[in-house]
C-alpha cells in the first residue's frame, strides 16, 4: 500500500522512485535522501504511515509467522498453514503475492536460509538443517545454493558469487 503497487509487481525489478504511483512513496524517498545515511533508520518510524490492521493483514501476519522458522519449532507446511487459517492454498498464494511479493513456499525457503545465516556459528550443519525444517543436510545445501548462488561452506568462507548490479527495466 505504501508504494501504490502490489509487492509482486516489484519483485526482481529496480523501479525508480519517481515511477511509483503512490504520492506517499515519492514523499518518503524525498525525505530519506536528505540528511545523513545513519539517521535513516531512526527517521523511518516518523515517516512511515501506521500499519494497516485489517483482516487480510492479520491473516497475512499469521501466515508469515506460521511459515517462519523459530527456535522452538520448524516452519509449518504451506498446505497446513492454509488449512489452519481456513483459506485455500490459492487464496494464501494470492495473499502472499500482493502482501509479500513471493509465494508462501518461496517465502519459507528464504526464511529458512535467513535462519541458517543467523545461526551458522552456533550449531553443526546437520542440526541447523533439522532446526530449519529441512529433510537433511543435503536438502539444506541444495536450497542454500539455489538461493545464494554458492553452497553454505563457500558462502561462509567468503567464496561468493560475482555480484551483478540490479537494473531498472529499459523503457521503450
Amino acid at each position: 500500500p505504501l508504494l501504490g503497487v502490489p509487492a509482486g509487481d516489484l519483485v526482481g525489478r529496480a523501479v525508480p522512485a519517481d515511477d511509483l504511483p503512490a504520492p506517499a512513496a515519492r514523499r518518503l524517498v524525498r525525505e530519506l535522501t536528505v540528511g545523513e545515511p545513519q539517521d535513516i533508520t531512526a527517521r523511518l518510524a516518523d515517516l512511515l504511515p501506521p500499519p494497516v490492521d485489517g483482516p487480510r493483514e492479520r491473516l497475512l501476519r499469521a501466515a508469515v509467522d506460521a511459515l517462519s522458522t523459530r527456535p522452538d519449532r520448524a516452519p509449518a507446511a504451506v498446505r497446513d498453514v492454509a488449512r489452519e487459517l481456513a483459506v485455500s492454498e490459492r487464496q494464501l498464494r494470492n495473499l502472499f503475492a500482493v502482501g509479500v511479493g513471493v509465494s508462501p513456499k518461496h517465502y519459507a525457503r528464504i526464511d529458512r536460509v535467513r535462519h541458517l545465516l543467523t545461526h551458522a556459528a552456533s550449531a553443526p550443519w546437520a542440526q541447523l538443517a533439522a532446526d530449519a525444517g529441512y529433510y537433511d543436510q543435503s536438502h539444506m545445501t541444495a536450497d542454500f545454493r539455489s538461493l545464494m548462488g554458492v553452497p553454505p561452506t563457500a558462502f561462509f568462507t567468503g567464496r561468493l558469487p560475482r555480484a551483478t548490479p540490479c537494473r531498472a527495466p529499459r523503457r521503450p
